[in-house]
């Protein structure tokens, strides 16, 4: 047999065909006739009794696929070619470039309050599509490819957009989950708005429906507690309460008061203007004294003269200086006579 130069071994072997290469396919390795720009695609064949693949005389001969990056749009065309010592097959394989579907889907809120009928606004826009449809709570509905609804679920609910693709086959989406949660519910309260230094206030609160709550300068803590706080000048108590919807602050305000001063008072003698009549009883006393009788002899004496307060009666009234004067005169006569008890 005839010797044929084999180019992939480099060597003159022996002619081993009898026809050229038989190509049996080449296509996309997904089986579609279209490729969306700007994406990358795989070319695959099958082949028999060859030495050597081309595709667009790139070789491919030691290759299982061939990837490529599709550019632009519209037609495309690409050749495989296989060898071998009989000669060459061909084939080709014509290809759309389209492209890919685009969506802007929005929701003006994602997050609705529980029980309260609150609405949100849905808006899409969906380019190079040949059909869009709206999907939610398994309902579907076409819709054009620009609109907007206004909606107001009960429960959590997902709403999609599906848009078909220029092939007719494939099927992008896009999707706006609303949520619905019951919002916190806060109580804050202190015991006093005014205080002094060194009187504590006690702050309060109850939280329901909450992640997390913080007392400012405290750190997080529990839903429902309540804290002692000594304070040394007016402050503002902060509570931060983070939910399904935010963050929120609540503010209490704690004025000080100063210190208290006590000074002394000059209170003025009252003016009376109605004459008030005293009267004053003065005590009465009774007395009955026994003086003694003096005896004595005869004799020239001078008696001496007494300055009385008044003229002293032993029957009459006295007062209690008039008897101290009685006694004390009456020392002074026993000192100067002799006398005697009389009994």
């Amino acid at each position: 047999m005839p010797l044929v130069f084999n180019p992939r071994t480099g060597l003159f072997e022996e002619k081993r065909y009898t026809h050229p290469p038989s190509i049996i396919s080449f296509n996309l390795a997904d089986g579609n006739d279209s490729v969306f720009s700007g994406f990358e695609y795989r070319l695959k064949w099958e082949a028999q009794e060859f030495d050597r693949i081309c595709i667009d005389n790139v070789d491919c001969t030691n290759r299982s696929e061939y990837k490529l990056t599709a550019v632009g749009n519209g037609k495309v065309t690409h050749i495989l070619t296989a060898y071998n010592e009989c000669g060459e097959s061909s084939l080709a394989l014509n290809l759309t470039i389209i492209n890919h579907p685009t969506i802007e889907f929005t929701a003006t809120r994602n997050k609705l309050k529980l029980g309260f009928d609150e609405t949100t606004k849905l808006r899409w826009k969906v380019v190079n599509s040949k059909r869009v449809e709206i999907c939610y709570n398994d309902i579907t509905r076409p819709v054009d490819d620009q609109g907007e609804i206004i909606v107001s679920p009960t429960e959590t609910t997902i709403y999609t957009i599906h848009a078909t693709a220029l092939d007719g086959r494939t099927i992008i989406e896009s999707s706006q989950k609303i949520e619905l949660h019951k919002p916190s519910s806060v109580v804050f309260d202190i015991d006093k708005k005014f205080t002094i230094p060194g009187i504590p206030v006690i702050v309060s609160w109850k939280v329901k429906n909450a992640k997390r709550v913080e007392l400012l300068g405290k750190g997080e803590v529990e839903l429902s507690a309540s804290e002692v706080i000594e304070l040394e000048k007016e402050t503002t108590l902060k509570l931060i309460v983070e939910d399904n919807f935010g963050v929120t602050e609540y503010e209490k305000v704690v004025h000080m008061l100063p210190m208290p001063q006590i000074k002394a008072l000059l209170v003025p003698t009252p003016m009376l203007e109605q004459q008030i009549k005293l009267h004053i009883s003065q005590p009465r006393l009774n007395l009955n004294l026994r003086f003694p009788i003096f005896s004595f002899l005869p004799q020239n004496i001078n008696i001496p003269k007494l300055n009385l307060p008044m003229h002293v009666s032993l029957n009459n009234e006295l007062l209690p200086t008039s008897i101290n004067n009685i006694l004390r005169i009456t020392k002074r006569i026993l000192k100067l006579f002799s006398f005697k008890w009389i009994k």
